[in-house]
């Protein structure tokens, strides 16, 4: 194993359990190399991850949840420790509540990305935690006991603009929010998409301060027709898909994350919607022409790493299957070179507005 994480966790396991069998399988989250290497060892291993990036390079099957029939006879759990707070806090209380009252977990994590926030939310559900000593750059968490806590995840929000309840699962982007690209998203489609009926109306959403917009952007095209086939391309927690379903568009959306599927699918219902959700990478598979409108809040990082490829990897699934004069709209951190890349990969693209932080395109695919 090339990653100093992955190979500090499998020495931390040797030295915890020497060679001996544990009564029970290994479960190992989010480290599809560590699971695959202690796979070949001859241990009995079970692999979860949430990106599906992550588990196509499993050689062996992943389990589909985190749920009490798995947890239950997981006597050790190893995981990478996440960027996110909350996922990390929903691992911790799933194991604590489920797993046997002997399980040893171990998180690591590079040293840089650790905060004493990760201890303190392992101690609000273990009665010990301690740290590895640190070994190229990288340490291990060890916590054990656990306690008797409640699941704090998912949560419900109430958002005002759009009215909508979101249903967050822990490790989603901006749970429990409406982020600032999204919310200048929303703004600029409410200017230039025409509802699906016209009892039926986009949320119309402030003005944020310091906007600039670009009124030639949002003239009328395929976008204006009704009941658009739209996608939300990395759907997050849903509320780009369901503000469409609410407008009466046929809506698919997309996401590599199990937490973001099971977020917008539960968004969805929550505000009875109908939309299709679906944990893929993209849209690749999909029938060409089969797409009206995309519209995309890009990821721009993957992990704890800062990379603007994944944003890009996902668009360019979606262009074999846009219909002629169909349209992308995507919100991007102004400083991202997204513009030059829709312009190579789509065509025409006009910015429709921008604020300090996040611009808005509009792409259009030649007819």
């Amino acid at each position: 194993m090339a990653d100093p994480v992955s190979r500090l966790l499998a020495d931390e396991l040797q030295q915890l359990t020497g060679r001996s069998a544990v009564a029970g399988p290994l479960l190992v989250i989010d480290d599809p190399a560590l699971a695959n290497h202690l796979r070949q060892e001859g241990r009995d291993v079970l692999a979860s991850c949430d990106d599906l990036r992550d588990e196509r390079s499993l050689t062996l099957a992943g389990v589909d949840c985190l749920d009490q029939s798995t947890l239950a006879a997981a006597q050790v759990v190893l995981l990478r420790l996440p960027k996110s707070l909350g996922m990390l806090q929903d691992y911790a209380e799933r194991i604590a509540a489920w797993a046997p009252p002997d399980v040893r977990v171990l998180a690591g994590g590079r040293e840089k990305h650790l905060t004493r926030s990760m201890n303190d939310v392992l101690a609000g559900c273990f009665g010990s935690v301690r740290a590895s000593l640190g070994r190229q750059k990288s340490r291990v968490l060890h916590a054990e006991e656990p306690l008797a806590v409640e699941r704090s995840w998912p949560r419900r929000t109430e958002l005002d603009e759009p009215a909508l309840t979101v249903v967050s699962h822990a490790g989603v982007f901006a749970a429990g929010r409406l982020d600032g690209g999204t919310r200048l998203l929303l703004e600029a489609l409410e200017a230039g998409l025409e509802p699906a009926e016209r009892h039926l109306s986009l949320p119309t959403l402030p003005a944020a301060p310091g906007r600039e917009s670009n009124p030639d952007s949002t003239q009328p095209s395929r976008s204006n027709r009704s009941q658009l086939r739209a996608v939300d391309l990395g759907c997050g927690s849903g509320i780009l898909a369901c503000t469409l379903a609410r407008a009466g568009h046929t809506v698919l959306a997309v996401d590599v994350s199990r937490a973001a599927v099971a977020s917008t699918r539960d968004t969805a219902a929550a505000n009875q919607l109908a939309i299709e959700v679906e944990r893929a990478d993209g849209l690749a598979g999909h029938p060409a022409g089969s797409v009206d409108l995309v519209v995309c809040n890009p990821p721009f990082h993957r992990g704890t790493t800062k990379d603007s490829s994944p944003g890009f990897d996902l668009l360019a699934t979606a262009i074999p299957t846009l219909a002629p004069g169909a349209e992308v709209w995507t919100v991007f951190n102004s400083h991202l070179p997204y513009l030059p890349f829709l312009r190579r990969q789509l065509g025409a693209t006009r910015v429709v507005v921008r604020d300090r932080h996040y611009t808005v395109t509009r792409s259009v695919l030649a007819r």
